[in-house]
């Protein structure tokens, strides 16, 4: 389905209006959208339904899968959905803010009973993780930078990140898959998108990659399988 979405945000006490014309949505987004999550750039939200589309290939009802930063909670009731009340997410953050943004609509969506959330540094999950799904793990999908709409001064990095993505590949199953969306456009954020693609390399991981306009500050969508 083809939408005009026009979202709206706040800036110095002016309405900004930012139109997005002839943009394919999927049902599950636009649902989100209409319920006032608005995703202002267009590249950004096609880079996230790209993640949602590629790991619809692989998870299924009663899996198990990670949301490495849940952040305002979209990808954990993305996967939430798709594992049903059989299945497992289970989603981390750092910020108070971010568990209870995720918390809040993973209930409004009658999602919650098949949640586990952790206040918890994504390179830490091994210490929160039932050990008997190592190794299991279908889908895990981690989105890197600062919280939308939260403090900008707290946001992920390398040093951090690198760990978080060589225990979630090793708790992945045969023929599971990882998404990390990296945004470039803030401090730090060009490093740590050359670190994670410099991890790939090293490790010889399949992958995917979506570099969007090209630009150098631009996001890019790394899809990683494990053979």
């Amino acid at each position: 389905m083809a939408l005009a979405l026009v979202a709206q945000r706040q800036s110095k006490g002016l309405l900004i209006s930012l139109q997005i014309s002839s943009l394919e949505i999927s049902p599950f987004l636009q649902r989100l959208i209409s319920r006032g999550l608005r995703i202002v750039h267009h590249l950004e939200m096609r880079l996230v339904q790209k993640a949602h589309e590629f790991i619809t290939t692989v998870l299924k009802e009663s899996a198990s899968a990670i949301d490495m930063t849940c952040g305002n909670g979209m990808d954990s009731l993305f996967l939430a959905r798709i594992v049903g009340e059989r299945g497992n997410v289970y989603a981390f953050d750092i910020q108070e803010e971010a568990i209870s943004r995720t918390k809040e609509l993973l209930q409004e969506n009658n999602c919650a009973s098949q949640a586990n959330l952790f206040k918890a540094c994504h390179s830490q999950i091994e210490l929160y993780l039932p050990q008997e799904i190592k190794g299991h793990v279908n889908s895990i999908t981690m989105n890197l930078g600062y919280l939308p709409k939260g403090n900008h001064d707290i946001s992920t990095r390398s040093k951090t990140t690198i760990p978080a993505m060589l225990t979630a590949y090793d708790w992945m199953q045969s023929g599971g898959v990882m998404t990390v969306i990296a945004y470039r456009g803030h401090k730090g954020g060009k490093e740590e998108a050359e670190e994670v693609r410099k991890l790939i390399n090293e490790k010889k991981w399949k992958l995917s990659l979506d570099q969007g306009r090209k630009k150098a500050d631009s996001p890019l969508l790394y899809m990683i399988s494990k053979l």
